[in-house]
């Protein structure tokens, strides 16, 4: 190989690297399990599964199609929309907005939005995550354990589309319905049901109400779709 290939294969790669950086959801290949996540068109819609098969990475994904109002599987309200992620904890929280920022095309948010890597987006009580089209993402958590930021303020607002990243208590969720009755809003549960009640959740199951999926830890629920292999070997999972 040449110098010039060579320098023709370094401009390539830094030209998709910054592709990558400025419009990362370009670049997103779901498994088969986020698919069907990402494609199903039900009011309530469930990925329940074991760890590393990408919960959290694809409710983030499908958060962000929904704020910019752009989602190739699904017909999806236009902006601006008013959405939430609702996490059990501060700390749970910056993990996921972490993994949240990390597919926000970065041409799309709002000159404001300030974000620091490993402790998430910036900001004066509770974050809010604007975009340039009006859309408004806000971070909740089910956690009273910080005083007046560990409240989940649900006491009012309309919300378009929720993602709770872990089950909440019934009663919250109950009052997570209340906000998306109005909008005719959209919620998202990407959850391990280990150590909390989550009985409710399988009645709503089982009645229907809840569309689920279940991603058990397996080489195919780590494989995305299109890649030459998978992201976990057999060895890695056992």
């Amino acid at each position: 190989m040449n110098l010039s290939s060579l320098r023709t294969i370094a401009k390539n790669t830094m030209r998709l690297s910054d592709e990558a950086e400025r419009d990362p959801l370009r670049f997103f290949c779901p498994t088969a399990v986020q698919l069907a996540f990402l494609k199903d068109t039900n009011k309530i819609v469930m990925l329940r599964g074991g760890n590393q098969i990408g919960k959290t990475l694809v409710g983030s994904v499908e958060t962000v199609y929904r704020l910019l109002g752009k989602h190739p599987f699904k017909k999806v309200p236009p902006p601006p929309i008013e959405a939430w992620i609702i996490c059990h904890s501060w700390e749970q929280s910056k993990i996921i907005m972490c993994k949240f920022h990390e597919y926000v095309p970065k041409h799309e948010l709002h000159p404001d939005v300030e974000f620091v890597d490993g402790k998430g987006y910036r900001a004066t009580g509770a974050p809010v995550v604007r975009f340039k089209n009006g859309s408004v993402l806000r971070f909740k958590t089910t956690n009273q354990a910080g005083g007046n930021r560990g409240t989940i303020g649900l006491a009012s607002g309309s919300v378009d589309w929720i993602l709770l990243d872990e089950p909440p208590p019934a009663n919250i969720f109950g009052e997570i319905l209340g906000r998306t009755t109005r909008t005719k809003g959209s919620i998202g549960i990407t959850m391990t049901p280990v150590g909390v009640p989550v009985d409710y959740l399988k009645k709503l199951v089982e009645d229907g109400v809840i569309s689920e999926h279940v991603g058990k830890l397996t080489v195919e629920n780590t494989w995305p779709i299109g890649l030459k292999s998978p992201m976990m070997s057999q060895e890695e999972i056992d």
